[in-house]
């Protein structure tokens, strides 16, 4: 039997740096949704596994909304200011449903398949422009995030001139899906 709450468990034992706390491994095994104590005195829930954190992602009573969340970590009490609008995986429903719904068409397979050559060029170009730059270089900044975000602005039809410069690190201006409804003929990637 797990105690009736617990707090964050941080402390790994010797050997593999991705192996869990001992004492968190015993408690996903006995109670995979367990009451957790947060620093700050709030009470959460701590969730492992991959079957129940799956359902406790869709259980409405449950909620994605940044600024009801709680930092479970010492020393980072206090909760999140709310996101930006259009920043949907922080919404519950039925806002993040309708968000999701003008996506999903998408990131289908197929599409997926469709922009492979594109998403491969794309990584090329950034490779190479690493290596013009010379190190030392920001991994992040130079390779981790223009991609994504090149990638993004391409499927939901942002022209490359209204795509952020010159690292092109996400779309300028409006959002892209304000784009999308500005300009619903727009062609994606």
């Amino acid at each position: 039997m797990v105690d009736s709450h617990v707090e964050l468990l941080t402390a790994r034992t010797p050997g593999c740096p991705f192996d869990p706390p001992a004492e968190l491994t015993r408690i996903s095994a006995q109670a995979p949704l367990t009451p957790l104590d947060f620093p700050d005195g709030h009470e959460g829930w701590l969730a492992t596994g991959h079957a129940t954190v799956r359902r406790v992602l869709a259980d409405p009573r449950f909620s994605a909304r940044t600024e009801l969340m709680h930092a479970p970590m010492p020393g980072h009490e206090g909760t999140t200011p709310p996101p930006e609008p259009g920043v949907f995986i922080s919404m519950d429903a039925p806002e993040h449903p309708r968000y999701r719904r003008l996506l999903t068409g998408k990131f289908t397979v197929r599409r997926m398949t469709q922009l492979t050559a594109r998403i491969e060029r794309v990584a090329a170009e950034h490779l190479d422009l690493m290596e013009r730059h010379g190190g030392p270089i920001d991994l992040v900044t130079a390779y981790a995030q223009p991609i994504p975000a090149t990638v993004i602005c391409e499927l939901l039809g942002v022209p490359y001139e209204d795509q952020a410069g010159p690292g092109r690190t996400g779309c300028r201006g409006a959002d892209a899906l304000s784009h999308r409804r500005a300009h619903p003929g727009a062609g994606g990637a």
